[in-house]
């Protein structure tokens, strides 16, 4: 499992539900994007910032990562 392989499989079972709902968000809101209208029978989740799903080159992605991930790698 992908938590085990980054030393994550004693997450608490509230930790996995936290992280199912990002997850479930995510997947709704791409699929809005993606089809143009939300999926059957969902409800949708709470929006807290609006994402910009817009097409972008690799090297912008890789330098924001990047950013962000020094960013916080500072904060710890």
């Amino acid at each position: 499992m992908i938590y085990q392989r980054f030393g994550l499989n004693d997450l608490t079972e509230d930790e996995m539900n936290r992280i199912k709902a990002v997850d479930d968000a995510l997947l709704y809101h791409e699929f809005v994007e993606s089809m143009g209208e939300p999926p059957v029978q969902a409800e949708p989740p709470d929006v807290m910032v609006k994402h910009d799903f817009s097409q972008r080159d690799i090297a912008s992605v890789k330098e924001e990562f990047l950013y962000t991930f020094r960013n916080l790698a500072e904060i710890e």
